[in-house]
């Protein structure tokens, strides 16, 4: 087992591009820097995901409701199957048609 080169390990850090530094001060200042959050200036804008929607809403009401109160564009159609889903009773009522 060879002995590690120190100088040459830094080297090769910070060729990928990793900040080395030399004290526990050092790397206190470089950690505050990271997490300091970014001035208004120059954050940049994530759309949201909601952001120049529109809606056409098949069925349930108080999902076009949520997303009237959050002023989203949106069209209800009222839909329920027919006989509530009820399978045998939809049948019965295309016989009466």
């Amino acid at each position: 087992m060879t002995p590690q080169c120190r100088s040459q390990q830094i080297a090769t850090l910070e060729d990928a591009g990793i900040a080395v530094v030399s004290s526990l001060p050092e790397a206190t200042l470089l950690a505050a820097a990271l997490i300091r959050p970014l001035s208004p200036a120059t954050q940049q804008h994530t759309p949201s995901l909601l952001e120049n929607v529109a809606v056409i809403n098949i069925g349930l009401r108080s999902f076009a409701l949520e997303l009237q109160s959050a002023s989203k564009p949106v069209v209800h159609y009222q839909w329920s199957p027919v006989a509530g889903g009820n399978k045998k009773l939809a049948r019965l009522l295309e016989r009466l048609q």
